[in-house]
């Protein structure tokens, strides 16, 4: 019985956990004349400034079987658009390498790094 109740408890919280996970506010949309989103009733793709009904910022979900699109809706409408597009609350997109230090580890051959990131850093 004890087991039942503990297997029971951790799915609830499990599902919960999930469930928070997935409610997102988008907050910005960086380049709104140059983003697209798909309407998920028809699949057809609107600009995002053709959107006249989004007012930012706008609640959001991670598509179905992916966590590389959200889903919002606006006007009755839901659309689907790729996370990369996206900034959302308490997110702040990196701009600048000021104040930052560039790190690589000898045994990754994979590091990179950006020539100039920073030269104009006082």
């Amino acid at each position: 019985m004890k087991v039942a109740k503990g297997l029971c408890a951790a799915a609830l919280i499990s599902l919960a956990s999930s469930a928070w996970a997935e409610n997102l506010v988008i907050s910005d949309i960086p380049s709104p004349d140059f983003t697209e989103a798909q309407k998920v009733s028809s699949d057809e793709w609107v600009l995002v400034t053709e959107i006249s009904s989004l007012a930012l910022p706008t609640a959001a979900t991670f598509a179905s079987g992916t966590q590389r699109e959200l889903v919002f809706s606006a006007g009755g409408q839901e659309y689907r658009i790729a996370r990369a597009d996206v900034v959302l609350e308490n997110e702040t997109l990196v701009t600048s390498a000021c104040d930052t230090l560039a790190l690589s580890i000898s045994s990754d051959t994979r590091s990179a790094s950006v020539k100039g990131a920073g030269e104009s850093c006082e």
